[in-house]
């Protein structure tokens, strides 16, 4: 059979030349593709060549259309190098492939879903929404509840403490579009949210510490619109429910070693289970706590730090994910396949022994 053709392009990547390497078995043409994508499938093991290898596997059945670029999110551009030679190294021959890190996934299924609100996204990120913070906040300075801001910034004559206040701000914004959409939109709406607890107490006031914000952030809605994923989460589930579009989703999606997605980022991948099969590969130090047990291996940080410290110091984001994902799966009826791909740690140095410890989650 012919040699599959899978590489390095697309948004959120740089472009890269295919890879080739020592020739292995090429891709094969098996059966047709599981037309039942209700199931989020799972692969979790401690050895990323497991996961690797396991992906092959996924890869190595022939979509539909096999000329349609194979989509893969990723965390990082080392992950996603690495998994090119993986690939490369498998399949002889590999490209025509997008790597995908969380924002530009999401910003790539709005788009597929929706049209045109995903090309927005990148409105919201902190290097282009300084720009429009500046712009934004300039006129807002005269109001009563910048008086603390605009005592900061009218000390140094240079504007230098404008432009880091400018940008301080546009990032905190992105980490509320990110995290706390419900914020945002109880601030565009008028309302507070019981037990608000904002992020940036930036010259904070006796009285009323962050009226300021609010009145910011209306002034960028105003200009941007709703341009966060977290306001476009109900009308991107409509669209996959009413939408004719569906065909411009990719025929599958893998999620490969991802330790950590917002919960609006996770809700959103949840909501094309049944739309797109979708693979999931997680890496993960120790099997799960209970054996047999429905819940993940990491629902909580407690149950964690009964074993191995580390595994809750340098494994939190990947529980707290676990836990996540959990919630979003339940509450849209999702159900899972996972496939435990455990290996144990062998060898006699003492990164083997450490790794044993961590993978029994001893102390």
């Amino acid at each position: 059979p012919e040699a599959r053709r899978r590489g390095l392009t697309g948004a959120g990547v740089v472009p890269q030349r295919p890879t080739t390497r020592a020739r292995s078995p090429c891709y094969q043409q098996r059966g047709a593709m599981d037309p039942s994508p209700q199931h989020l499938r799972i692969y979790r093991s401690n050895r990323l060549e497991k996961l690797a290898e396991s992906l092959g596997d996924v890869l190595s059945e022939a979509p539909p259309d096999v000329l349609a670029p194979e989509c893969i999110l990723v965390p990082g551009r080392g992950v996603a190098q690495w998994l090119n030679m993986q690939l490369a190294e498998r399949f002889g021959v590999w490209s025509n492939v997008l790597y995908l890190y969380p924002r530009n996934f999401v910003s790539f299924a709005l788009d597929r879903v929706l049209a045109k609100p995903g090309k927005t996204l990148a409105t919201i990120d902190p290097d282009r929404l300084v720009w429009t913070v500046l712009r934004a906040l300039e006129p807002q300075l005269a109001e009563p509840a910048f008086e603390a801001l605009r005592r900061y910034v009218d000390a140094d004559p240079s504007r230098l403490r404008y432009f880091a206040l400018c940008r301080r701000i546009a990032h905190t914004f992105d980490r509320y579009a990110t995290y706390r959409p419900d914020l945002l939109q109880s601030w565009e709406r008028r309302r507070s949210l019981d037990g608000d607890a904002s992020q940036l107490a930036l010259f904070a006031g006796p009285k009323d510490p962050e009226a300021w914000q609010p009145l910011l952030w209306r002034a960028l809605h105003e200009r941007l619109g709703a341009v966060y994923a977290g306001a476009l989460e109900r009308r991107f589930s409509k669209g996959l429910a009413q939408s004719q579009r569906l065909a411009n989703l990719p025929a599958r999606i893998s999620c490969f070693a991802v330790t950590h997605l917002p919960p609006s980022y996770a809700r959103i991948l949840v909501m094309l289970c049944p739309h797109v099969p979708l693979h999931m590969f997680q890496l993960r130090a120790t099997e799960p706590i209970a054996a047999g047990a429905k819940v993940s291996w990491g629902g909580a940080r407690s149950a964690a730090s009964r074993g191995n410290p580390l595994i809750e110091s340098l494994g939190g984001l990947a529980i707290d994910f676990d836990a996540v994902l959990e919630r979003e799966l339940s509450s849209q009826k999702v159900a899972t396949r996972v496939f435990d791909l455990y290996a144990p740690p062998s060898g006699t140095t003492l990164l083997a022994r450490l790794q044993r410890q961590l993978w029994k989650n001893m102390a």
